[in-house]
């Protein structure tokens, strides 16, 4: 019946598909972006008068309840986008392959795939993300990955690599840590620009002692302890304070053609594992990252 209808009358229907196929992710960017800009603007008013553990605990009630909001909205944004992707699968189960209707039902099934991630990411911002945190060797899945790490920076720049000896054993999600290693360094990339430069990749082991934990973090390790440590720096164009204050706000960014989503992503992925994030960063002179996530004792029976 669907097949039927849509030859009889197929110029109409493409023309409203190929305009509709853009309607919705550009709805769900919208809204996003909306709830971006409020959590930024929300974090830089001026708390006169307030003390600075004050607050540090004003901001840390606005961050959670802002990312429960943010989460609960793209949960039922990513349902919505289910519905619509299932639909316009079963309608291209009818349709001739690559007829014109084919044609707009796959720009369909892309735009809500592409949604869909953008959700997955503010999901991940918000702590919300599916995590499956277990024991993981940090050297190990970095060596894994220098392949796809050499394929995101382009030729102009060197990608260098700084081993720890031995294995590095941290409680984190494989898939969400990899996601983070590949949002820095295309930062990293990025930075740099068309100009020669390098990013080096760094792994370590390091020990917090009480107290060290609260000094010198964007995002403050939940405990004192043992960490293992991931270092991305670049030797690009470095940022002001005024800017490097701002990285980390949803969907902004000094590159237009993106999202703004990338250090975001990071920025919840190291929260959710109970981590640390530094950042030391100067005009002309580059950028680094530090990571810190919680370490473990490879042999401990209960890790």
């Amino acid at each position: 019946m669907l097949l039927d209808i849509c030859k009889s009358s197929w110029l109409p229907m493409e023309a409203s598909l190929s305009s509709g196929s853009l309607i919705l992710p550009i709805a769900v960017a919208g809204l996003c972006l909306l709830v971006g800009l409020w959590i930024g603007s929300l974090m830089r008013k001026p708390n006169i008068g307030r003390t600075t553990a004050g607050r540090e605990d004003l901001s840390n009630l606005k961050t959670e309840s802002l990312a429960l909001m943010a989460g609960g909205m793209a949960h039922d944004f990513n349902n919505i986008l289910t519905s619509v992707l299932g639909n316009a699968t079963l309608a291209r189960m009818e349709t001739e392959p690559n007829s014109a209707l084919d044609v707009c039902l796959a720009e369909i099934e892309s735009a809500s795939l592409q949604a869909s991630e953008l959700c997955s990411q503010m999901l991940i911002y918000a702590g919300k993300g599916d995590f499956n945190v277990e024991p993981l060797d940090l050297e190990g899945l970095v060596a894994a990955l220098k392949p796809s790490l050499q394929e995101l920076v382009p030729p102009n720049i060197s990608l260098q690599f700084e081993t720890f000896e031995g294995a590095l054993h941290v409680e984190a999600d494989t898939e969400q840590i990899r996601r983070l290693i590949k949002n820095l360094v295309t930062n990293a990339s990025e930075a740099i620009g068309s100009q020669s430069g390098l990013v080096r990749i760094k792994t370590g082991l390091t020990s917090l002692i009480p107290g060290g934990e609260k000094t010198g973090f964007i995002v403050s390790p939940a405990r004192s302890g043992l960490y293992g440590t991931l270092e991305v720096s670049d030797t690009g164009c470095g940022m002001k304070p005024e800017l490097s204050s701002k990285i980390f706000d949803p969907f902004f960014t000094t590159k237009p053609a993106r999202r703004g989503l990338g250090l975001a992503a990071v920025l919840g992925i190291v929260r959710s594992h109970g981590g640390g994030l530094k950042l030391v960063s100067e005009p002309q002179k580059g950028t680094t990252f530090t990571v810190l996530l919680p370490g473990t004792d490879p042999s401990d029976p209960e890790t």
